[in-house]
This record gives structure tokens, C-alpha cells and sequence, in this order.
């Protein structure tokens, strides 16, 4: 039994890349102005984050000088403690997902396409298979013994095994 033909242009991902989208120029100006822009947004959300977070978590004394020297404390526990290691967490996903909507909104303006087609661009993906994998990566880690055999026609056998 002979496997089928896959070239990278029968991909879901590329389906709809056409040549406009190819132009190095668009490419460049979708690069430079994600980074820099999103790199200010992502400045000013994870501040605005931070000051909240502070004023969220502070005891007492709310005067600009009191709110800076906290938040420094905080950063500076470098996620030791409870507080420390939920600020870093939050400031890391409202800086990231800033940033990446942002880097999305100008792909989209420059490439006059809609935010949704970036993100629904493989329609024909396979999700059920991605999350099985996932689940598979996630039950190798928590085993002690983990193999899978699979045979075309036949299908796929998975032994999971965990001691104490």
C-alpha cells in the first residue's frame, strides 16, 4: 500500500496565499510595524497591568511612590512567592496576547484581509487528531512506561503504565 501524494501547496494553511501576500515589501512592513507597535502596546498593557495588579494586592497607601516601590518589591521576588509567581503569570499573558493581537491586526490591515481569516485559515485541520496528540504528549510525561504500536488497516494500540 503506497502512501499518497501531499505537496505543500494541498495544505489548509496555504490554500488561500496568493501572490500579493508573497510581496517582500508587505512582508517587511507586516514584521516592522508588528514589532515596534506591538512592542509599545504590549509596554503600556503589561504597565497598566502591573499598576492594577499592585493596587489589587496592596494592603495599604496608595500614593504613586508607594505603588512603584511595591511593584518593585514584587518584581524582585522574581516569582519566589505566591504574589510574585501570579505576576509574572498574569503580565506574561496580557503582554504576549497583546502583543500577538496587535501583530495580527496589522497583518490583516496590510494584507486587506479579515482577523478571522487568520485565525479560522485551516477550516479542514484536524482538530480531534491535534488535541489526541496532545493528550498522548501529556499521558507519555505522567507515565513510567508508554509505547505505541500502530499498523496500517489495523489501527493503533497504546499501553500506558504507572507505578508508585
Amino acid at each position: 500500500m503506497s502512501l499518497p501524494s501531499v505537496s505543500l501547496s494541498d495544505s489548509a494553511f496555504l490554500a488561500t496565499v496568493d501572490g500579493r501576500d508573497r510581496n517582500f515589501w508587505r512582508f517587511l512592513a507586516t514584521l516592522v510595524l508588528g514589532i515596534v507597535v506591538g512592542f509599545l502596546v504590549a509596554l503600556l498593557v503589561g504597565s497598566i497591568t502591573l499598576v492594577a495588579f499592585v493596587l489589587l494586592t496592596q494592603k495599604s497607601g496608595f500614593t504613586i511612590l508607594q505603588i512603584m516601590l511595591n511593584a518593585g518589591h514584587v518584581l524582585q521576588a522574581n516569582g519566589s512567592g505566591l504574589r510574585s509567581s501570579m505576576l509574572l503569570m498574569v503580565l506574561a499573558v496580557t503582554t504576549n496576547g497583546s502583543w500577538a493581537v496587535v501583530f495580527l491586526a496589522i497583518a490583516a490591515a496590510i494584507g486587506h484581509r479579515q482577523i478571522l481569516e487568520y485565525l479560522t485559515a485551516a477550516r479542514r485541520f484536524r482538530w480531534r487528531q491535534l488535541l489526541v496528540g496532545l493528550g498522548l504528549s501529556g499521558a507519555k510525561r505522567l507515565s513510567n512506561e508508554f509505547d505505541i504500536q500502530s499498523t496500517p488497516g489495523k489501527g493503533t494500540r497504546v499501553m500506558l503504565g504507572r507505578w508508585r
